[in-house]
């Protein structure tokens, strides 16, 4: 009975390691657009934006 036990816990980690394993090889799972904050920053950078709206939206994003 407890070796059954065992056989069960040493499934159920194989079968969670494999499919999280899977799911970061999959390029479906990879961010593709920049999130947010990075596209802000780029704003900011290209000069498209102030500092102090680069400041206003920055804190509403992060709330």
């Amino acid at each position: 009975m407890m070796m059954i036990m065992i056989g069960m816990i040493l499934a159920f980690v194989a079968i969670t390691y494999f499919s999280i394993r899977n799911q970061s090889l999959n390029p479906a799972y990879v961010k593709i657009r920049p999130d947010e904050i990075e596209l802000l920053d780029d704003r900011l950078a290209n000069g498209e934006i102030s500092y102090e709206e680069y400041q206003i939206v920055r804190n509403q994003l992060l709330k």
